[in-house]
């Protein structure tokens, strides 16, 4: 099966033989598949679309109906027309063209700000995903010294709330960011809530909350 890997930037890219292993390694294990207006293909997401604020990827969000963020793969179900007319030259031209234009990013902007259920991530380089909590100054994750050493993944979450202490630091291991980052917003949500799961508890703790 072939694919069209589709940047926000305007790039787009043919793959071939495509498999589960491919699309892992592209988007992510923990991709979704969102399906087409029209029924006749996949858009295959990155993990992280809906925890973390990726850029917008114009041309997956309108073939798809919805607002998507970040790298996006198509997928046509079958030998359709669409499958022929996808790996096109003048395919490859209309991505890079409405990915660039201004006046369809800033509509879908507005969509999703206006249909957003709660907050997300935002990343800030080399390797930091901000999150501006609704308990906390600010809660950061990032990757910890040993991450991926024997093959699991290692993260470090601060908490920074009161400037009189030392951000609070909690160490997840054998998660993956999107479960990282999915755990952290459920929890600052039911913490909000006046119901902290336990592995909140331990930071109000620290700061004096609890």
């Amino acid at each position: 099966m072939q694919g069209l890997v589709i940047e926000p930037n305007g790039q787009s890219t043919v793959i071939h033989d495509v498999d589960e292993k491919v699309l892992s390694e592209i988007l992510g294990a923990q991709h979704l598949r969102e399906e087409s207006k029209d029924g006749s293909a996949f858009v295959v997401v990155h993990e992280l679309w809906k925890v973390a604020d990726l850029p917008i990827n114009v041309f997956a969000s309108m073939f798809a109906g919805i607002v998507i963020g970040g790298t996006s793969v198509i997928l046509p179900k079958n030998d359709t027309d669409l499958a022929r007319s996808l790996f096109s030259v003048e395919t490859k031209k209309k991505i890079s063209e409405s990915n660039k234009d201004a006046v369809l990013l800033a509509r879908l902007q507005d969509l999703q700000e206006k249909n957003r259920v709660h907050r997300n991530f935002k990343w800030y380089e080399p390797d930091r995903w901000l999150f501006n909590s609704d308990t906390f100054d600010a809660i950061v994750v990032g990757e910890a010294d040993r991450h991926l050493q024997d093959g699991l993944p290692r993260y470090n979450v601060w908490f920074f709330a009161d400037t009189t202490q030392k951000p609070y630091l909690l160490k997840i291991v054998e998660y993956s960011l999107a479960e990282v980052l999915e755990l952290i917003i459920l929890g600052d949500q039911e913490t909000s809530q006046g119901n902290p799961p336990e592995h909140f508890r331990a930071v109000l703790h620290h700061f004096g909350s609890q």
